[in-house]
């Protein structure tokens, strides 16, 4: 799969210097499917990283907060500045993870296989007035193993929702970006063969097909991202608010 190596003086997503970052790889307590592509992901390329509010006043209506994402690796240099001052990195192993008064790593072997979920404590839920209305917990699904499922439309290994969009986003990018670039290369190609009429033509016939399925691409791009942003809206635990209280 194409990616953009990270480096190690950016940190991949924005930091208000307020967070500790811990991150988890979970492959070692999952199954190896040859057959699943959400298994060769977790157990090769991708972590999950929790960021918490930690280093903020505990009077803070932000104290607490969590944030999870789904994140390639290759992105997490342990030399970066934000994780070298703030940042942890875990192997997940079948007991849970407590990795802060409000985060705990939860795996667990159900009927259909092992099942990771997150569990988001003492969480404040905020009104319109950005006042805290009430605190809850959550449990976050992470990942579960479908072995034994009776339904046959289960993934083997399945995401929770909003890191399926995340992962079905950044490949829809991925994709868009890997048709663009062959773009780039066959316009060169055919510059350096502008005198050469036969295959100046070939070339643009190749051009005229690719550009079609850039433009599905990019259609496909901008109806992964709306899925991912209209799932991440719709959960709780994400928003953390009460907008009409």
């Amino acid at each position: 799969m194409y990616f953009e190596r990270g480096e190690m003086g950016r940190f991949p997503l924005g930091s208000n210097g307020r967070e500790k970052y811990d991150v988890v790889y979970i492959g070692e307590v999952i199954p190896h499917y040859l057959n699943s592509d959400n298994s060769n992901l977790l157990n090769n390329n991708y972590v999950f990283l929790f960021s918490t509010m930690l280093d903020q006043s505990e009077d803070s209506e932000w104290y607490g907060h969590v944030d999870i994402d789904l994140i390639r690796h290759d992105l997490l240099s342990n030399f970066n500045y934000e994780l070298r001052k703030r940042g942890r990195f875990h192997v997940l192993k079948k007991e849970p993870l407590i990795l802060n008064d409000f985060l705990e790593v939860v795996p667990e072997e159900t009927e259909h296989g092992i099942q990771i979920t997150a569990h988001l404590k003492k969480q404040n839920i905020l009104n319109k007035d950005y006042k805290v209305a009430m605190i809850r917990d959550f449990r976050v699904l992470l990942v579960r193993e479908n072995n034994m499922s009776s339904y046959d439309n289960f993934p083997l290994l399945e995401l929770g929702p909003e890191f399926q969009a995340e992962i079905d986003d950044k490949k829809a990018n991925e994709h868009f970006y890997k048709l663009k670039n062959s773009l780039e290369v066959l316009k060169g190609l055919a510059y350096r063969n502008e005198k050469n009429s036969k295959i100046k033509d070939a070339i643009e016939v190749v051009e005229s097909a690719l550009a079609q399925d850039i433009q599905k691409a990019e259609n496909e791009r901008e109806r992964a991202f709306k899925r991912y942003i209209d799932i991440k809206r719709s959960l709780k635990y994400i928003q953390k608010s009460l907008p009409n209280i």
